[in-house]
């Protein structure tokens, strides 16, 4: 799998963030299914399996409790279908 990987630093009216944009050119998402892919997952079926993993869900949870924001987009904007995005962005300590 080939990762696409920016790291960007912004200050603004003295306050800093970190964004970090890692992309791949697999699982593109659209609209409802994107939606849900931050969501925990629930128990379907037969022995209970869940329908997705919940790292998105708990990733996201952790970017918030540290004061930040995680969201997916897709890789290229003007490309529907071309692969997701997730971005993280953080704020930065400052002195």
């Amino acid at each position: 799998m080939i990762l696409d990987i920016t790291l960007v630093e912004t200050m603004r009216n003295g306050h800093g963030s970190c964004r970090l944009r890692v992309a791949s050119r697999g699982g593109p998402t659209e609209g409802e299914e994107r939606a849900r892919m931050f969501e925990m997952p629930r128990l379907a079926g037969p022995g209970g399996k869940p329908l997705r993993e919940p790292a998105l869900a708990l990733s996201r949870v952790l970017m918030e409790l540290l004061g930040g924001t995680l969201h997916a987009e897709n890789r290229v904007p003007s490309a529907p279908g071309e692969g997701t995005a997730y971005i993280v962005t953080l704020p930065t300590l400052t002195k």
